[in-house]
């Protein structure tokens, strides 16, 4: 298996998702992420409008690829106005992540998005 870290962007609004992903041909590989706010965008725009590109893919083990994840994947870099992510990169819930539900749904977010979401109304 071969790490990578790639970037699926929205073609419709230019909303993107980025995260680590392991395959045995990651040119191949029909992944988008798996994030609530990426699987519910690929639901709603179709998949023929998102592109999947492979930003990196010479990563020695896991460790390395998440830990480039975790240093791209920043609490700063996550502006749900241009970014699907919730939680910052790198594997494993973080402190200031927490749960928010969505009718019975509970995904898991930072703080900082959910008091976003929230003032939205």
């Amino acid at each position: 298996m071969k790490y990578y870290f790639y970037r699926t962007t929205n073609l419709v609004n230019g909303k993107y998702y980025q995260g680590v992903h392991h395959s045995a041909n990651p040119e191949k590989d029909p992944y988008f992420g798996s994030g609530p706010g990426i699987v519910a965008a690929v639901q709603k725009y179709g998949r023929e409008n998102f592109k999947t590109e492979i930003i990196r893919d010479d990563f020695k083990n896991m460790k390395e690829a998440y830990e480039y994840e975790a240093s791209v994947v920043t609490l700063d870099s996550l502006d749900p106005k241009i970014c699907y992510n919730q939680v910052p990169g790198g594997r494993g819930i973080r402190d200031g992540v927490i749960p928010m539900f969505k009718g019975d749904l509970e995904i898991r977010v930072h703080k900082k998005l959910k008091e976003y979401y929230e003032s939205l109304g």
